[in-house]
C-alpha cells in the first residue's frame, strides 16, 4: 500500500511514517482558465492506496481538485482506494433550509460516490443525516476515540451537550465514561430563538462542552455564558474541528471557557490563545491498519455516528 499526499502534507507523511508506508505526491498544473491537470509520475498497477485528502481550506477548489486525482489513480492502475477526509466541507449542509435550499452535503456525497474509491474514513462526521448520503463504506472515527481518555482524566464532571444537534454525540461521551449529560435547549419560534435551558444539573460541577465543530465560536460561547450563569464551577471544551474561518476569537477567556481541545484535523496559521492541539496520527493510524493489512472487503466498519 502507497499514502497520497491529496493536499495535507503534514498528515500524510505522520501516517506513513506510523504504518512505515511510502508517501507519494501527485502534481498540479493550473491553465490561465482555471481547469487544472493532474500528473503522477508513479506506476500504479496492481497498487493499493490511501490517499490524505483535505478540503477545508478553498473549499470548492480543493474538491475539484480531489475528484480529478482520484480519477488519476484510477487511471493509473490501482487496484483499491481509500480515501482520508479528516473534514468534509458542507457537512453541516446536510439538508435544506429556510435560507439555503440546496441539501449541499448530499451533493458532495454524490461527487464522492461516483468516484472510484472503495472507503471513505473521516474524523467525526457532523450528523448521521450527512453520513446517509454516503453510498460507499463509510469508516467513522468518533469523537470518543480521539479525546475519550483525556476527558476521563478530568474525574467527575457533566457533559455538555451545547445545542440538540450534538445530543447524540455528548450522549455516547457521557454512556462510555459512565458520567451525567446535560442538554442546552434552544427553543425557537421560526428562525429565531425565544428562550433557552439547561435540562440536567450543573449547578456546583465541572462541565465538559463536546461538540464536532467550532467556527466562529458563538455557539460555544453562548453556551458558555449560560452556563457560568448557572454556577458550574469549571468549564472546558473538547471539540474535533476548529475550523474558525473568520473572527478567530483572541483568547479563551472570550469564548468563556478554561480549557479548549481541538484535534490537528485542520491546518492552521492562527489559533486563539491556549487552545490545546490534539495530535490525532497515532489514533488515525491506528484505526486505519486494518485496511492496511487486509482486503478493503474485511475493513467495512461504520462505528458510532453521533
Amino acid at each position: 500500500m502507497l499514502i497520497v499526499d491529496a493536499g495535507n502534507s503534514r498528515l500524510a507523511l505522520a501516517i506513513a511514517a506510523k504504518l512505515s508506508l511510502k508517501c507519494i505526491k501527485p502534481g498540479f498544473k493550473e491553465f490561465a482558465c482555471g481547469e487544472y491537470a493532474v500528473s503522477i509520475e508513479q506506476n500504479l498497477t496492481g497498487e493499493s492506496l490511501l490517499v490524505i485528502g483535505a478540503a477545508d481550506r478553498q473549499v470548492d477548489e480543493n474538491y475539484m481538485k480531489l475528484l480529478l486525482l482520484l480519477d488519476a489513480l484510477k487511471n493509473k492502475g490501482a487496484v483499491s482506494i481509500i480515501l482520508f477526509l479528516p473534514y468534509i466541507s458542507y457537512s453541516r449542509q446536510d439538508r435544506a433550509t429556510l435560507d439555503n435550499d440546496a441539501t449541499s452535503a448530499r451533493v458532495i456525497a454524490n461527487l464522492l460516490n461516483s468516484s472510484p474509491i472503495n472507503q471513505l474514513v473521516t474524523l467525526d462526521i457532523h450528523s448521521k443525516q450527512t453520513a446517509s448520503y454516503f453510498t460507499k463504506n463509510l469508516y467513522n472515527i468518533s469523537a470518543f476515540d480521539l479525546f475519550g481518555e483525556l476527558v476521563r482524566g478530568l474525574g467527575d464532571c457533566v457533559i455538555i451537550a451545547p445545542d440538540k444537534g450534538a445530543g447524540a454525540r455528548a450522549q455516547i461521551f457521557a454512556a462510555e465514561l459512565g458520567l451525567d449529560i446535560a442538554l442546552i435547549d434552544k427553543q425557537r419560534i421560526g428562525n429565531k430563538v425565544s428562550s433557552v435551558l439547561i435540562k440536567g444539573e450543573v449547578l456546583g460541577k465541572k462541565c465538559v462542552i463536546i461538540d464536532d465543530i467550532i467556527d466562529s465560536g458563538n455557539t460555544v460561547k453562548e453556551a458558555a455564558l449560560l452556563l457560568r450563569n448557572n454556577g458550574v464551577i469549571s468549564l472546558s471544551a473538547f471539540i474535533t474541528h476548529g475550523l474558525f474561518s473568520e473572527n478567530i476569537p483572541e483568547d479563551l477567556q472570550s469564548l468563556g471557557l478554561d480549557e479548549l481541545w481541538i484535534t490537528d484535523s485542520i491546518v492552521h496559521n492562527l489559533l486563539p490563545n491556549g487552545v490545546k492541539k490534539l495530535d490525532a496520527t497515532a489514533v488515525i493510524a491506528h484505526k486505519i491498519m486494518p485496511a492496511c493489512s487486509a482486503d478493503i472487503e474485511n475493513f467495512v466498519v461504520l462505528s458510532k455516528i453521533s
